[in-house]
């Protein structure tokens, strides 16, 4: 049986990715595919006019203007590791900024979703930690 993805789909990142030009709706709706792949859990909502997806907190999300695409880690230091991947990508933060013809690989977009999806989960495992050990006192 097939695994059931369970994240639905907003009508707003729907109307956000058809606003913009063919070449760009395909590179963001690759993207769009395998963020619900990788993180079948995350919720996905339109959020500082970019499309994101969260799960235990803000996970990832992606955009365009008339000039690139981006991909946002959300996390402003994640990208320093991944150097050597994203040689040929202009970068600052936790975005990448990239071509409809020059897309990120599949392979990073991989690896980043992932390591966000462990960060977000060992935050949220701290906290409730904390607030348990809080009500012990």
């Amino acid at each position: 049986m097939a695994k059931e993805n369970k994240i639905k789909t907003s009508k707003e990142v729907d109307a956000y990715i058809a606003s913009f030009p063919k070449p760009v709706q395909s590179a963001l709706l690759q993207l769009r595919q395998w963020i619900q792949k990788l993180a079948p859990e995350a919720q996905e909502q339109m959020s500082y006019k970019i499309a994101c997806y969260k799960h235990q907190g803000m996970l990832v999300g992606f955009g365009a203007t008339e000039n690139h695409c981006s991909f946002y880690a959300c996390h402003a230091t994640i990208l320093d590791s991944f150097k050597a991947e994203l040689r040929g990508f202009r970068y600052s933060g936790g975005t990448i900024h990239f071509s409809p013809e020059k897309p990120v690989p599949f392979s990073l977009i991989k690896k980043l979703v992932k390591q966000r999806i462990m960060q977000n989960e060992d935050l949220a495992a701290s906290k409730k930690n904390r607030q348990s050990k809080q009500k012990d006192i």
